[in-house]
């Protein structure tokens, strides 16, 4: 009996889920210009850890010139690859934003790293957005780059 209780609430749920969406799949696909420096990490970070500001700014297609910030907290007294956490804001030039924050890899010997991003909310046209995808930084060469790839979904009418 409890099987079927349990069965009819995940049915439920995700019915209740599937009645809700109707946000609309947005690319969000960017090539950012990116800066770094070294910056003092939070008190709860791990001993030996290393923290970064991260600036970068882009166009993302549809949405317009964006502008990302973030902190990046990497256990650098890991093993390559070492982990890595980060969370920040993209901001457009109408001053909305997006929060969001990623777990990943950080390679030390070639500045290389990968996170998995969630998005997390934000302000006005992007209140309910949801979405993630992966950020690439790739080996840096003359500029470095930081890429995004993955999906927002966001409210019908701020998907125009």
């Amino acid at each position: 009996m409890k099987k079927i209780w349990l069965l009819l609430g995940v049915i439920l749920s995700c019915t209740a889920f599937a009645g809700t969406t109707s946000q609309t799949a947005v690319p969000l696909l960017v090539n950012l210009e990116q800066k770094y420096s070294g910056t003092t990490c939070d008190a709860g970070a791990p001993t030996g850890s290393v923290c970064l500001n991260v600036t970068g700014t882009g166009t993302i297609a549809g949405l317009g010139k964006v502008e990302m910030k973030r902190v990046v907290q990497i256990d650098a007294a890991s093993a390559d690859p070492k982990k890595g956490t980060t969370k920040g804001k993209l901001t457009f030039e109408n001053g909305d934003f997006l929060n969001f924050r990623a777990v990943g890899n950080v390679m030390f010997e070639d500045g290389t790293a990968s996170y998995n991003f969630i998005i997390t909310g934000g302000t006005a046209r992007f209140k309910n957005a949801i979405g993630g995808g992966i950020i690439t930084v790739p080996p840096p060469s003359g500029s470095v780059r930081e890429l995004w790839s993955g999906v927002l979904y966001l409210e019908p009418e701020a998907a125009k």
